[in-house]
């Protein structure tokens, strides 16, 4: 058995396992830890190959460093270069960091972890069939979630799958840890269903399924009560019906898109008025609402006293908490360890300016990447650019939610993210290709 054969096998393995991690997310910490590790070291032991493959078979005569190189060389992603910037920054936070132990250990299961995934579905999802098929699962694990919610709110009143209560009597999580983390998820969640919806010419009962799905959904996310969430949702959408139009799409797509819009918009209008109806009053008498404000204000203060790189990765609670004391902050009053709820600010406190500017060239090299697709008005392909602006919306929501909560700090959104990001530049790569083919 030759090398070509071995690699192709361990791909299928890894592709296994991130089929299993999009099943599993929602529901077990250790299936996505273990999928994660587990591909890691596959990845080094097919690259170990390649390179054993070249030194030893082939007889390089190239230098050692350029044949490792070559061997262990990510695939090619129009991200790399940002991802490159981004680590490079963390890196130095992490040399001139105020807990130097802890950033340690964030930069090493976090940070890596987060381009492990991307990188990795990059490289071994290379065909369209292998891509739906992780949306297929991902469509599966979103209507289970779906149902638990409905369950957890009409009938048990808990989670099917953890036993966790309502938040507040009235805020589904599903099997999540709070309802604001399966808003993030929903966001996604819906947004890929309106890419696969209109995507192809599936057949009927599959775009009944898809829009049921989808119904459930916007319902389960109504009843998160995580204005983030609808906030990111709305935007998400907005952003999918104004580069359709864009595009040119038949009339009747177009007007289909706006009414999802006008529905979604009103429900978000919507949404705030019952939560002012349900809401209970937060126990030290300060709104959730000037509570982050404050706890903002107090982030750019530590920005400030740290600009270029940072305190440190994974060092936010530490230094915030001991910020308050210092400056007396009534906020420091029964404070307990908080993340920023804006993951912009806390990127910026940890890595500084240097680090929050190259997260944010890696997203402008991302939606560059999508919204510059060479031939948008080609009839070829149309079916697969529905789809990948779909999942680009979906990101744009996460994003534009992280803003205001905690998205890039839980375990599961942050590989969710990551993972559609590496779904999506492959679609991307196919999309191209395909145009390419189709001119020459």
């Amino acid at each position: 058995m030759n090398t070509s054969t071995i690699n192709s096998k361990i791909d299928t393995i890894i592709r296994s396992l991130f089929y299993a991690l999009i099943l599993f997310l929602p529901y077990s910490k250790a299936v996505i830890e273990t999928a994660v590790v587990t591909s890691s070291v596959l990845w080094i032991i097919k690259h170990t190959l390649m390179l054993w493959e070249l030194r030893v078979l082939k007889k390089s005569q190239n230098a050692f460093i350029a044949d490792l190189w070559q061997s262990f060389r990510p695939a090619s992603s129009p991200l790399n270069y940002g991802i490159a910037f981004f680590l490079l920054a963390c890196i130095f936070s992490l040399v001139g960091s105020v807990i130097p132990g802890q950033s340690l250990r964030g930069f090493l299961t976090k940070t890596i972890e987060w381009f492990a995934v991307y990188l990795i579905v990059v490289e071994v999802f290379i065909s369209q069939r292998q891509v739906y098929k992780a949306l297929c699962i991902f469509v599966i694990t979103s209507f289970i979630v779906g149902l638990d919610s409905v369950a957890q709110l009409h009938w048990l009143h808990r989670d099917i799958f953890f036993d966790r209560a309502l938040i507040e009597g009235y805020r589904v999580t599903a099997a999540f840890d709070h309802s604001n983390v399966l808003g993030g998820f929903l966001v996604v969640a819906i947004l890929v269903l309106i890419g696969l919806f209109f995507a192809g010419r599936d057949k009927v009962v599959r775009k009944i399924f898809i829009a049921a799905v989808f119904a459930l959904l916007i319902w389960t996310l109504f009843h998160t009560f995580s204005r983030g969430a609808w906030m990111g949702a709305t935007i998400a959408m907005l952003f999918f019906v104004v580069i359709v139009v864009g595009a040119k799409v038949r009339p009747v797509l177009r007007n289909i898109l706006i009414i999802l819009a006008i529905v979604i918009a009103s429900l978000s209008a919507g949404q705030s008025f019952e939560l002012k109806k349900q809401r209970n009053l937060v126990s030290n008498d300060i709104e959730t609402a000037q509570w982050r404000l404050a706890l903002w204000r107090e982030s750019l203060f530590l920005i400030k006293e740290r600009p270029f790189f940072g305190h440190g990765l994974n060092t936010f609670m530490s230094v915030m908490e001991k910020s308050l004391i210092t400056t007396k902050n009534p906020l420091a009053n029964g404070f307990s360890a908080s993340y920023a709820h804006n993951c912009f600010l806390q990127i910026a406190v940890e890595v500084g300016i240097f680090g929050l500017s190259a997260f944010l060239g890696i997203m402008f090299l991302l939606f560059r990447q999508i919204l510059f697709l060479p031939h948008w008005n080609s009839p070829q392909g149309q079916s697969q650019r529905m789809l990948i602006v779909g999942i680009l919306a979906g990101l744009l929501g996460f994003l534009a939610h992280s803003a205001v909560d905690t998205n890039f700090y839980s375990l599961q959104l942050p590989v969710l993210f990551w993972y559609m990001t590496g779904l999506l530049i492959s679609l991307d790569k196919q999309l191209r290709n395909q145009l390419t083919c189709v001119i020459k």
